[in-house]
């Protein structure tokens, strides 16, 4: 297990089982904040003029994210002309870009054998443009980066086409959980949790998507599960074993290696844990497999 410093509030939405017992089923893959569903991450951020910073900006967000042949990862995104975009560990290490005059920016980070995870803002002419969720930054063969969603599901940065697949759960104590992935583009999917019907909804205009257990009166426990996603004519689906998550003490994350993926166990805002598993992008586990017969047509 490996963690990176102290705690860092890294997002402000609320907790799986808020989102449930709230019955928030915006159930695609945007942000879920207090109940209001969102521009999806990744879509590209207008490149704002600096002439005048002071009515409404975009925040920066992340839309690439790929791994060189030595292991470095190389971020890139869109954000407000000359916002400096900033990554942040919880260890006190940054690493910084300006938006150039088309909107762009860039950062590389080196090689690293374990998760690195990071807070993402900007900032310009004195205002903090908070993004949205946090970044994990992956070994191979993971996905080279991740958006961390506090109260929903991770995202990898980038995904969307090639095969119907599960890409990343997330629970926490409580037996709240969202399961992410790629199906086809605006394709309704139904989650199916130890083969009752948990949730639905629908992939985006990139076929990513994130579905939420909105079935409050059955909690996912620890244990062992199935997770299954049904699109119209195929699904995808695997076993799932939920473990208590790692003390984190004074901590921000830790990360634990598991057989087909990570798994990271992460402070929330507001107290409690947060557990995310992100899998393996090449994986031959079932639930990034091929898909299995008996969806619902």
């Amino acid at each position: 297990m490996q963690g990176e410093g102290k705690s860092h509030s890294v997002i402000g939405v609320p907790f799986l089982a808020a989102a449930r017992a709230l019955g928030l089923a915006c159930a695609t893959a945007t942000l879920l904040t207090l109940g209001a569903c969102q521009k999806p991450a990744g879509e590209p951020a207008a490149a704002n003029s600096t002439a005048d910073v002071s009515g409404y900006l975009e925040p920066p967000v992340m839309t690439g994210a790929v791994r060189e042949a030595d292991g470095r990862v190389t971020l890139t995104g869109r954000a407000p002309i000359d916002t400096e975009v900033r990554l942040m560990a919880p260890g006190g290490g940054a690493f910084s870009a300006t938006a150039t005059a088309a909107g762009d920016w860039s950062i590389q980070l080196a090689a690293s054998p374990e998760p690195r995870m990071f807070a993402f803002d900007g900032e310009i002419a004195g205002r903090v443009l908070h993004a949205e969720g946090a970044v994990l930054v992956l070994p191979s063969p993971g996905p080279a980066a991740v958006l961390m969603r506090a109260g929903y599901g991770a995202a990898p940065i980038g995904s969307g086409g090639g095969p119907f697949r599960i890409e990343a759960i997330d629970y926490d104590g409580s037996g709240g959980v969202a399961v992410s992935g790629v199906a086809a583009p605006r394709a309704m999917l139904r989650f199916v949790l130890d083969g009752a019907p948990a949730g639905a909804g629908q992939a985006d205009d990139k076929g990513r998507f994130t579905v939420l257990d909105m079935n409050t009166r059955t909690p996912m426990g620890q244990g062992a599960h199935t997770v299954r996603i049904e699109g119209q004519t195929t699904a995808v689906q695997g076993p799932l074993t939920i473990a208590a998550p790692t003390d984190l003490s004074d901590r921000a994350f830790a990360s634990t290696r598991e057989l087909d993926g990570w798994r990271i166990d992460w402070r929330i805002p507001g107290g409690g844990t947060q557990s995310t598993l992100v899998f393996d992008a090449a994986s031959p586990a079932p639930l990034i497999g091929a898909p299995v017969s008996g969806a619902r047509r």
